[in-house]
């Protein structure tokens, strides 16, 4: 019990370490006050946080990649373990996968509404 205790604070302050490091250059929020505050604004902090969620999401993927690559290596020999890390394996991809297959899709959807020139919704009248 106090391995895993132990090697989970190890793994925790491993991965914590660049988070905090990157944490720094990282605003959602872009506002200097209430004047400041427009249109623009609300869709740079969409674009923040739609980042910084990505970065989240690669964060927690790749922990959870490495704690079930490290069980399989911990427990080489159980039949068990090695179908239940396969199975993570694959729910940890898919997981990933649907994630990154939405944010594309947006992102192609949001382009093909967006004018390039004027930045203006393609159907609204310039």
């Amino acid at each position: 019990m106090k391995k895993k205790i132990l090697a989970n604070i190890i793994v925790s302050f491993f991965v914590s370490i660049p988070v905090i490091a990157l944490s720094e250059d990282i605003t959602i929020v872009n506002c200097t006050g209430p004047d400041d505050c427009d249109l623009s604004k609300l869709v740079s902090m969409g674009n923040n946080f739609q980042g910084w969620l990505i970065g989240i999401v690669a964060v927690l993927a790749a922990i959870a990649f490495s704690w079930t690559g490290i069980r399989a290596l911990l427990y080489p020999g159980s039949v068990d373990v090695k179908k239940e890390t396969t199975a993570n394996i694959k729910r940890i991809a898919i997981g990933l996968a649907i994630f990154l297959l939405a944010f594309t899709v947006v992102e192609i959807i949001v382009k093909e509404l967006v004018n390039e020139d004027t930045n203006a919704l393609r159907f609204l009248k310039e």
